[in-house]
C-alpha cells in the first residue's frame, strides 16, 4: 500500500511539474512564433517581453534577414523601398533593425 507521505511526495513533484510545463508554455507560445506580437493581448505582452525563447526568436530572424542575402528591393519598380528581408520582418511584426 502506498503511505499517506509518498502521495504527498507524489502530488507535490506533479504540481511543480505542472507549474513548470505551464510557464514554459505560456513563454514558448508568446515568444512571437506562435503568436506575432501584434497579436498577443495586452494583458498578456509582459510575458513577450521576459520570454528568453522570444529574445532568441528575434536575435536569429534579425540577424538572418538583414543578411545581404535578403537585400534585394521587394518591389523592383521601386529599388529604394524596403528589401526583401525588411519587408518579411515587417510581416511577422519583427523590428527591422539590428538594434532593439
Amino acid at each position: 500500500m502506498v503511505s499517506a507521505l509518498q502521495m504527498y511526495a507524489i502530488h507535490r513533484s506533479l504540481c511543480h511539474v505542472s507549474a513548470g510545463a505551464l510557464t514554459l508554455l505560456v513563454l514558448i507560445i508568446t515568444s512571437g512564433y506562435a503568436i506575432v506580437k501584434g497579436s498577443i493581448p495586452g494583458w498578456w505582452i509582459w510575458a513577450y517581453w521576459i520570454s528568453p525563447f522570444a529574445y532568441a526568436l528575434r536575435s536569429v530572424v534579425i540577424n538572418d534577414l538583414r543578411a545581404p542575402s535578403w537585400g534585394a528591393p521587394a518591389n523592383p519598380a521601386n529599388p529604394t523601398g524596403l528589401t526583401v528581408g525588411q519587408q518579411s520582418l515587417q510581416s511577422f511584426d519583427f523590428f527591422t533593425e539590428r538594434y532593439w
